[in-house]
């Protein structure tokens, strides 16, 4: 006899419990288990370990995307041009699409600025030494700053 999944076993539950019971259905390939995920999802509370996630977790994953995409870029450009930290645009995206599961707890705020240098470096800005406190209402506390890259600066301008 199969046990049905509800919210109060859900808030019982501690995040390791939880992050579990979201991989395991997940794997699942049945209308309950897609249930159980989308319980899970739209509660709001944490389901990712609260450690350093691997880097083909769903959430890096997702992280990537958002970074990558279109917005992401134009947000991340935009905070550099005002001499801000790259990160400081894209925070409140990841927050967004994240909730609960971007934070300190599990190194996501850590995964998000490694992803962001790998962003920026591609699309022509370099390190300029220097760190930006972000504001309160992101998640991530401090990030990098860039510039772009001298190199490419000549070729656009020489």
């Amino acid at each position: 006899m199969k046990t049905k999944i509800d919210e109060a076993a859900l808030f019982a539950m501690n995040v390791h419990q939880r992050h579990q019971l979201w991989i395991n259905a997940r794997k699942i390939d049945s209308e309950e288990a897609r249930e159980v995920v989308r319980l899970i999802e739209d509660l709001g509370l944490p389901y990712s370990e609260d450690r350093s996630l691997k880097l083909d977790d769903p959430i890096n994953q997702k992280m990537y995307q958002i970074i990558n995409s279109k917005e992401g870029k134009a947000a991340a450009f935009e905070a550099t041009a005002n001499g801000r930290p790259a990160l400081e645009g894209i925070d409140p995206l990841l927050l967004a699409a994240l909730g609960v599961d971007y934070g300190k707890h599990n190194d996501t705020t850590i995964n998000a600025g490694y992803l962001v240098a790998q962003m920026m470096r591609s699309q022509g800005y370099q390190l300029s030494g220097r760190k930006g406190k972000l504001p309160s209402s992101c998640v991530a506390k401090t990030a990098e700053i860039y510039v772009p890259n001298s190199k490419a600066s000549s070729l656009k301008h020489g």
